[in-house]
């Protein structure tokens, strides 16, 4: 995929969260709520975060994505995932899941492995250990984060360098990522191309944020003000994205 068509389609996707505002449900963990929701309405996208069982099926199914955090897991959070699982309105919607630490915990590997059993669209986010832990059918996209991104699909690669080590430093901005590529799911049919403008654009916002930055603390403000303003020439500018082999 050349860098300028990363650049263009990233742009694209970003106008049209803008444009469409489209509503991300998030069940996600407690200590990344506040950052994924500022992350989401920053880019112009609408955020909610209902977990009661007893109506979380009801605020996803009229939602245009869902992203499901194994984080803090909770009894809510466990108690809904399986109604979320059995409603094909659900099913139908675009999913990101963000399997946080699950080759540590029991109890989240069974209820990943649940959410990847239901079938439908679904990118996986995660650390290298994390993804490895799970058996991920051929179709599903994998965003492997790190150091150096990796976007996959069957043959399609696409590897981002862009971040800054700061990002790591601010609480439950790594699980925004997953809200964010949620959204332009929800504005973009490729999943390839969503997850890929999502993860750019975040690691682009990290090295904006930073030039302007004294530390962790300012750069978590910073990170919510350059992903606001990010446009094509900030892309232009820093993007360092290569075809995989």
């Amino acid at each position: 995929m050349p860098m300028n068509a990363v650049i263009s389609d990233t742009a694209s996707i970003l106008a049209l969260l803008r444009a469409k505002a489209p509503r991300v449900q998030c069940l996600t963990n407690t200590v990344a709520q506040q950052i994924t929701a500022n992350v989401l309405l920053a880019v112009g996208a609408r955020v909610s975060m209902a977990t009661h069982p007893e109506e979380v099926v009801d605020m996803t199914a009229t939602a245009d994505a869902l992203l499901i955090n194994l984080g803090t897991i909770d009894a809510a959070r466990i108690a809904a995932i399986p109604r979320l699982l059995s409603d094909t309105r659900v099913l139908g919607l675009p999913r990101v899941l963000d399997p946080v630490f699950v080759e540590h915990s029991a109890l989240r590997f069974e209820l990943a492995e649940s959410i990847i059993a239901a079938g439908g669209p679904l990118i996986v986010k995660g650390n290298a250990a994390e993804l490895a832990a799970l058996a991920l059918p051929a179709d599903a996209v994998r965003v492997e984060t790190g150091a150096t991104d990796h976007i996959r699909r069957g043959t399609q690669h696409v590897v981002i360098s862009n971040g800054h080590r700061w990002m790591a430093d601010v609480t439950g901005l790594g699980c925004a990522l997953g809200g964010l590529i949620a959204g332009c799911r929800a504005v973009e049919p490729d999943p390839i191309k969503a997850a890929t403008a999502a993860v750019l654009a975040f690691g682009v916002a990290g090295e904006v944020a930073a030039s302007g930055s004294s530390g962790p603390g300012s750069f978590a403000s910073a990170f919510i003000d350059a992903i606001a303003g990010l446009d094509e020439q900030n892309l232009c500018r820093t993007s360092r994205v290569a075809a995989g082999r």
